[in-house]
């Protein structure tokens, strides 16, 4: 596959957590069909890579864990594919941010 590979870090899910998400899109507002779902990964993994992204495309991510029932966003972003590694917002714990690569 060509492209841009881009490897994601969050701090790690609360004790309890049941899965966590990772989800990537055009789309700042993660319209329903704009975005791509990765998961579920288990509760202990705090690392996700993601390849074959446009180079020059704008994407934005964002880490959903479930706990409870409940949702929630421990990180969230955007990035440059092809570009150097942009700042996340940390939503909690550690700043997390995004490794864009050429392969």
């Amino acid at each position: 596959p060509g492209g841009v590979s881009a490897a994601f870090a969050w701090p790690p899910a609360a004790a309890g957590a049941e899965q966590t998400w990772i989800d990537l899109g055009l789309d700042p507002g993660f319209g329903l069909g704009w975005y791509q779902g990765h998961g579920p990964l288990p509760p202990s993994q705090n690392t996700f890579t993601i390849d074959g992204l446009t180079p020059g495309l704008k994407y934005y991510y964002r880490v959903n864990t479930l706990s409870g029932g409940k949702w929630a966003v421990s990180a969230k972003g955007s990035f440059m594919a092809g570009c150097p590694a942009a700042a996340a917002t940390p939503i909690s714990g550690a700043p997390a941010a995004p490794e864009a690569a050429a392969e």
